[in-house]
């Protein structure tokens, strides 16, 4: 995967703060008023392909819902001797060795969603409104994943463009302060 996140368990800390500033010309009532507040955190990480490391400390995964990266790859008028590559985390889907081009988009498409479901961390579905498109699911969580495609034919196309698959959730957001 292009990312790969990782967190500790969240730390809370008790953190001393003043509820006011102080006024001695007022007396006892211009001291400062003592509190306490709250400060949790989490210790997150990502290695990237390159083998950099980044570190955040004032960070922390959000509480959402957990859900998969997404994206899709279509299927478009067939070409048999294409060898479209698929690349998608760290895997290399290579057409012909890896899935084949079959008689129909709708059964090429198939033969893709096997391929894909057959790698760890990953599973798709060809989609039930159009049997052309492939649903691919990854990793859970803020990682960022390749999805791109080496032309060599134009049976395929995939979607996000960028070179990226939507990111899933839990999101790395702020601390939370109490």
């Amino acid at each position: 995967m292009a990312k790969k996140v990782r967190a500790g368990k969240p730390i809370t800390v008790i953190v001393g703060t003043l509820a006011a500033g102080s006024d001695p010309s007022r007396g006892e009532v211009g001291n400062p008023v003592k509190t306490r507040s709250t400060f949790t955190y989490q210790n997150i990480t990502a290695v990237g392909h390159s083998g950099w490391t980044g570190r955040g400390f004032n960070q922390r995964i959000s509480a959402a819902a957990q859900a998969a990266a997404t994206g899709s790859i279509t299927i478009g008028a067939l070409v048999a001797t294409a060898q479209d590559t698929v690349l998608l985390g760290d895997y290399e889907l290579i057409e012909g060795v890896h899935w084949a081009i079959a008689g129909s988009e709708a059964l090429t498409a198939i033969n893709i969603a096997a391929a894909i479901s057959n790698l760890t961390g990953f599973s798709a579905e060809v989609n039930g409104g159009d049997d052309t498109q492939v649903d691919v699911a990854g990793p859970v969580g803020p990682s960022k994943v390749e999805l791109k495609l080496t032309t060599r034919s134009g049976n395929l196309t995939v979607s996000p463009t960028d070179g990226y698959m939507s990111h899933g959730d839990p999101s790395i957001s702020a601390p939370v302060i109490t």
